[in-house]
């Protein structure tokens, strides 16, 4: 087994136990979401019932406020009970299942991935660089108003060829054990920008270097013509 295999396999079992421990925790919140929507429902009806008989009641508009109201003292209880409820956090309580869910979202958001409301894990599509290359042949087009798919992809190729070249000459100058003075030095600009893409840039075997170009073409395609500035 490849180590890519163990490593998808233990990625796979990860974001299984992640599912898992997720729909664990909606599903006991669910019982408890249930009960403290009922009382609310309740409560919110007493309250409703009490208004409903101290507005109609015909004394309300002739006596004070304090007596009309201590004429409807199940008013006063079922309003203070829902006072009570919701200093308690029933306004959270009653939705504590769909604040952990949008929550987890928001967090999947950023891994390309998304859940339902069971906490069930949805692998979205891989979002497509379709917008990005339009992007780059629409800036490619000010300088080449010929400028395609195919132009900005080898444009790419060829920035991260040389890029790797010169990743390698300063790799093998720093094994060496050379000098500070014999230390290679750069030749690209655009060299500490690409820094970023060495974790991508896999070892390839060996090849006879008449199938490449030399470095002098390599740096004469990579000049302030071919590489649009950097704004």
């Amino acid at each position: 087994m490849s180590l890519e295999q163990t490593a998808c396999e233990d990625v796979i079992v990860d974001l299984k136990a992640f599912e898992r421990r997720l729909t664990e925790v909606i599903a006991c919140l669910q019982p408890s979401t249930t009960r403290w929507r009922i009382v609310l429902i309740i409560v919110s009806i007493c309250v409703a019932a009490g208004a409903g008989q101290w507005l109609t009641d015909p004394y309300t508009r002739i006596i004070p406020l304090s007596q009309s109201l201590a004429n409807h003292p199940f008013f006063i209880i079922a309003t203070m009970m829902l006072v009570v409820i919701f200093l308690l956090g029933v306004h959270k309580r009653v939705i504590a299942a769909s604040i952990i869910t949008t929550r987890t979202r928001e967090v999947l958001c950023d891994f390309n991935m998304s859940c339902d409301d069971t906490g069930k894990l949805i692998l979205k599509p891989r979002p497509t660089n379709t917008k990005a290359y339009n992007a780059l042949i629409e800036y490619c087009k000010l300088s080449y108003p010929d400028a395609d798919r195919n132009f900005v992809s080898n444009k790419i190729q060829n920035i991260r060829g040389c890029f790797r070249k010169e990743l390698k000459k300063v790799e093998a100058s720093q094994i060496s054990g050379k000098g500070a003075g014999d230390v290679y030095e750069l030749h690209l600009g655009y060299f500490d920008l690409l820094l970023f893409t060495t974790d991508q840039e896999m070892p390839v075997e060996s090849v006879d270097s008449e199938s490449y170009e030399d470095e002098t073409q390599c740096t004469e395609l990579t000049t302030d013509r071919d590489i649009l500035p950097v704004e």
